[in-house]
Order: structure tokens, then sequence, then C-alpha cells
């Protein structure tokens, strides 16, 4: 697979790879996933080996990602090296997109499309680019400076502006610039005005291509682009467009060029290179008029091919519902993804109502793509994890639970068997599977259980291996005892495989067991067996702690071990503490920390970093929790979920129901 990732790339760029050879190594032991040595590149095992026997697709896909990741880095940050850490991006981002965009052309088959793309780095770095975020380009300067800029708007952030850039450019002119980027500048260095002077050459409009370019990577955050109906003719509808920041906690006023790419009803064109296009310049009031000709539905950022959200006015909102519910194929899968995870993340901030958004899901137990689950899935997951353990929590498990039982069970049933060596499909059901008996979905559970115990009795039965770790999860969930954690971890020190003892690990993460918790916190941490290699040691930690039943027995065992703790962990601790942050919500849980901080035999770097991390994020969520869209969630929750005149259908898609029933024939 090397050599043909490097003449994929070359034949991308133009631009051959530069050394007579390249020798890739496996490391059994390495801090990062890999490392772009130029002509050695270093892997973590798990990141360049593969059994189908013991991985599953998403495993090998995460194998093929990662070494066109490095591989991609021999151009991109070798051969063309950023000239400082400020501009670290034109390594990075570069590599991550095409650790997208080359498995497209490795791996046909597959029929990734944008899917991966847009999952796992436009939605991923759209979540999280908000508050006070950095801009792609940082002043650094120190050691931690420079640590802290590898992030999410380097890499994932970075990788989709490059793509939105590519879409305006054209994908010939994006070529041709790369090509031109690479052979000014190789062996030597890069900056963003290099690329920049690359990918405007030959433009018409070259200082508006420049200060776009510039905007997008020098200003921190994204904008959210509204449409409003403005005026309504018997053929077409003119639209009002009007952008802001997103959820910005400092009130800033950026605004950038948006190149808009969009599609109506009677034109359904969900191709960004044929859909039309229309700029959305701040500079430029007459930009703000979209007229389409069409009195259909509209839909902005085709393919979510721009690096930004799209709230419309109510009536618009409607139209897309009404689509949804009659014929949803008619919107490709990535954008139902996109209406679903932009109506979430506007609910959230006040710009949608709850009811226009869980109003779009009604259609969800007719889905059959991975994307759209996959946005359900992530935004259900942040809400559920705000209320635990609080009526409106329960309610939203329900609604989880009414909107996952089986319409399709007939199809998956039928269609498992020709589809286990189908990437997309293999990977829906693993996700649904895991969201399923998370929010207690009794099929689900019952069921994995039931597979489980075949596991436990059979020595030569291998549990399907995108499957792996709901079946061991809700196994530990719903056994708690030592005996049976024993096992598991029997299982994990038998394993060979660096992959397959990753996923038993993220498994471990449901013990609920508080006796097996720190028996297996005090083997993690025990730096003499080596049980655990150095770096799945915080990925134990962050597994237990990512739980709601693990948040209180992880800061019990950090509090009256620190030291060990800090010993085993290193930096990594930090990470531990930010899963904490993320997950901590209940008031028992804040009680517990607070608590820390009154006792005085505490280690006080841990109650530095818990007033520094946790206590801040505790704040927001509760901040959160007492705005109007609060109440409006709760609200929505009371009137639909609890309420026994609500008159909302109950159907449910149980994929995994149906893949287990297959699998254990």
């Amino acid at each position: 697979m090397g050599p043909l990732i490097l003449d994929t790339i070359s034949n991308y760029t133009g631009v051959n790879y530069s050394l007579p050879k390249i020798d890739a190594v496996a490391l059994p032991d390495f801090i990062a996933k890999a490392m772009q040595n130029w002509g050695l590149p270093t892997f973590r095992e798990m990141y360049i080996l593969y059994n189908p026997s013991k991985n599953s697709l998403r495993d090998k896909f995460a194998v093929l990602s990662e070494i066109v990741h490095e591989l991609s880095h021999q151009w991109f940050g070798d051969l063309v090296t950023a000239e400082w850490w400020s501009y670290a991006w034109l390594n990075e981002a570069f590599a991550t997109y095409f650790q997208y965009t080359i498995p497209n052309q490795l791996e046909p088959s597959w029929e990734l499309g944008s899917t991966m793309f847009v999952v796992e780095a436009v939605q991923y770095a759209l979540d999280l680019d908000v508050g006070s975020p950095r801009p792609m380009t940082s002043d650094v300067w120190t050691p931690s400076q420079i640590g802290n800029i590898y992030d999410y708007v380097t890499y994932e952030k970075g990788a989709s502006v490059l793509r939105m850039v590519e879409t305006f450019l054209t994908t010939k002119v994006w070529k041709q610039s790369l090509n031109n980027y690479l052979y000014t500048n190789e062996n030597g260095v890069g900056t963003p005005e290099n690329l920049f002077a690359a990918l405007i050459k030959g433009s018409q409009d070259p200082t508006t291509d420049n200060n776009t370019l510039k905007d997008w990577t020098v200003q921190p955050g994204y904008p959210v682009i509204t449409a409003i109906t403005s005026q309504v003719d018997n053929r077409n509808i003119t639209y009002l467009l009007s952008q802001m920041p997103y959820a910005q906690s400092n009130g800033s006023n950026y605004t950038w060029n948006v190149p808009v790419v969009y599609t109506s009803e009677s034109q359904c064109q969900f191709d960004p290179v044929l859909a039309p296009k229309h700029w959305l310049y701040p500079s430029d009031p007459s930009s703000s008029i979209l007229t389409v000709d069409d009195n259909g539905w509209l839909l902005l950022n085709v393919d979510q091919i721009g690096y930004y959200r799209v709230n419309y006015d109510a009536a618009n909102w409607a139209k897309l519902k009404s689509q949804l519910d009659s014929n949803f194929t008619r919107i490709s899968d990535i954008n139902r993804a996109q209406i679903i995870d932009d109506a979430f993340h506007l609910a959230q901030t006040g710009h949608l109502d709850y009811v226009t958004t869980f109003g779009l899901t009604n259609y969800l137990p007719e889905e059959r793509a991975f994307a759209p689950w996959n946005a359900f899935f992530v935004n259900m997951r942040f809400l559920i994890n705000i209320y635990y353990n609080t009526p409106t929590g329960d309610g939203l498990q329900e609604y989880a639970r009414r909107t996952m039982l089986p319409t399709a069970f007939n199809f998956f049933l039928g269609n498992l068997g020709p589809n286990k060596d189908n990437f997309l499909f293999t990977t829906t059901v693993a996700a649904a599977g895991l969201f399923s008996c998370e929010v207690g979905l009794p099929e689900c559970r019952i069921l994995t259980k039931n597979t489980f115990d075949v596991w436990r009795k059979n020595s030569s039965y291998e549990i399907p291996p995108f499957v792996k770790q709901t079946v061991l999860c809700t196994g530990l969930e719903m056994e708690p005892t030592v005996e049976t954690f024993l096992e598991v971890w029997t299982f994990y020190l038998s394993s060979d495989n660096d992959a397959e003892k990753r996923t038993i690990m993220y498994a471990m993460g449901c013990i609920t067991n508080t006796t097996a918790i720190n028996m297996y916190l005090d083997t993690v941490t025990d730096t003499y067996s080596n049980n655990v290699r150095l770096e799945d040691r915080g990925i134990a930690f962050q597994s237990l702690a990512a739980h709601q039943a693990g948040v209180i027995p992880v800061l019990q065992y950090l509090t009256t071990n620190y030291v060990r703790c800090s010993n085993a962990l290193g930096t990594r601790i930090s990470a531990v503490i930010a899963t904490i942050s993320e997950m901590i919500t209940q008031e028992s849980q804040i009680s517990y920390v607070t608590s820390i901080l009154n006792n005085s035999t505490v280690d006080q770097r841990l109650k530095e970093q818990l007033i520094s991390v946790v206590i801040p994020a505790i704040a927001q969520k509760q901040m959160w929790t007492s705005t109007p869209q609060a109440s409006a969630l709760s609200q929505w929750v009371d009137n639909y979920i609890n309420s026994s005149a609500s008159n909302f259908v109950i159907n449910i898609t149980l994929v995994f129901v149906c893949a287990l029933i297959i699998l254990l024939k």
C-alpha cells in the first residue's frame, strides 16, 4: 500500500517523491500516533498493522488514513517545511486533508465520498471552534505555546478550510497551485504568503482571493450564515443573507468572504462542483441578496463544503422538515447530517428553537446512512450528559430509545450478511449499537449481553471486531463483578494486537465495580510490571472518566494516589483532567470536587488542575442550564416525552439488533 500511496500523492501534486527510498517502522511504545521523519516515518503499531480477524474496517481506515497522513508530510513538512511553528497548519492541515481524500482513490469500494472528512474533521472542528478560539496562524514563542498549537485548529479546522478553498478555486486550479507551491519552495521553508501567492496565481481577482485566504487563517472561529426570505414570487424567492461570528464569547465582529454553495428543491444538485455558487462579501451589500429560481426549500453549504453553520427562517426550516419526512433521500446524506448538526448547535446557542430542531429528527427511524446518525448520536450525548440523572436527562434518553426501535429491522436483518465487508455499513452498525446500549435500549443490552456470555463460555468464539467494544462494555456493566472484570482483563493481556488492546481498554471504561476499578488502575499505574504501555495509561483513565459512573472513582483514585499517577502518566494526566471536566455535571460529582479542594492533604498540583480546568467547565455548564434555551429544552422534553398527551409516534431503528441476530446464528 505504501508505494501506491506515494504514487497517488505524486500524481495528485505533480511532484515526485524526492528520496530514493522510504522505510516505515512500527514501534511498540510511542507517545505520538506517528512521526513524519523524512524517508523513515515511524508509527505506533495500531496505525500501521492490521489483522482482519481482530480489527474492524474502521481500524483499517485508521491505518490507511494515518499512513497517508505521514506520507503526505514527505511533501508538506519535509520537502517544504513551515517557516515557524505559527504556521504549523501548513504541514498538518495538508496532511489531514490528504488523509481523507487519498483513501477515496485507494479504496473506491468503500464509497467514502465526503463522509469521514465531514464527520471526523469538519463537524468535529465546528463543535470545538467556539468560545475564545485561536486562529490557524497564531503567534507562538515558548515550548508550551508551541506544544499547545497542535490541536483541532491546526489539524481538522485547517483541513476543512483547505477543502473549502479547493472548491472555490476548482480542483484543477488547486492542483496546479499546490504544484507551484511545492516546486517554488522545495528544500526550503513555506509561509502562508508563499501558499497564497501560489493559490491566487492567475486569479481574476487576486486581491479579493488573497484577502479571503487571509481572513480564514488569521481570524478565529467561523460565521453562521442566515438566510431570511425577503420576497416571494410565483417562480422564485429572494433571500437576504447575513453573517455573524458563531458562539464567540469575546463579542467579536469578525466577518469573512464566504463562498456559498447552494441548491434548492427543484435543482437537488448535491455535487459541490456542479451546484450554484454565490459569494457573500461583507464589503459589498449587494452580495447579501440571493435570488433562487425556485419557490421550494433552499439549502446552503452543499456537501458541507464550507466551514460555517447555516440558519434559516421558520418557513424554510419547515420546508426542509417536510422534505425529510416525505422523501429524505432527495437531500444527500452529508447534508442531512449537516441539517441535524447545525440545528442542534443553533438551538444550544439560542439561534433556533428545540421544537424545530427535534422535528428535523422525526424521519431518522428510516435513515440508513452513517453521517446523519453520527450527528444525532454526538449531539444527543452532549445533552444527555448535561442533564444526566435528572428528569430532563431521562426524557432525552427515552427520546433516543424511541428513535432507535425497529422500523428498519427487516432491512438491516436482510442486508447484514452481504454487507459485513462494507465499511460505512459496519461503521453505522457499530456506532448505533454503542449508542443504543448507552441509552439503555433493552433489546440492545440483552442481545449484547447474550453475545458476551457466549464469548465467556466458548473460548473459540471471536466477537466480531466492529461490535467488540459494545459487547465487552455491556457485559461489564450488566455483570459488575470483580470476576467479570478479571476475565476481560485477561483478554486484554492475552491480545498481541495493539488496536484490539485499545478497543478492549475503551470497553473497560464501562467498569462500575469500585474494587475492580481500583485493581485496574493499580495495575495501569504499576510502572514496573509494564502490563499497560506508557502510551495507553492515560487512555485507561480517560475511558473510565468518560462514563458518568467512572467520574468519582477516577477522582478518588487521583486524590489518594496523585504522585503514583503523575509518575505513571506524566503529562497525560492533563488529558484525564480535561475528560473529567467534560463529563462532570451531577451534584454529587461537583460536591466531591469541592471536598477535594477543601482537603489540605490533597496534592496541590491536583487542586490547581481542578481549579484551572474543572471548575470553569462546571461554571459554564451551570450557566448554560440557566439560559432560555435550556428552559426551552426541558419544556420540549415535558411536552413530547413525558406528557401522556404527546402524539409523538414511536418508531425505532435498532441496527445493532439485526447485526447480532445474524452474527449469533
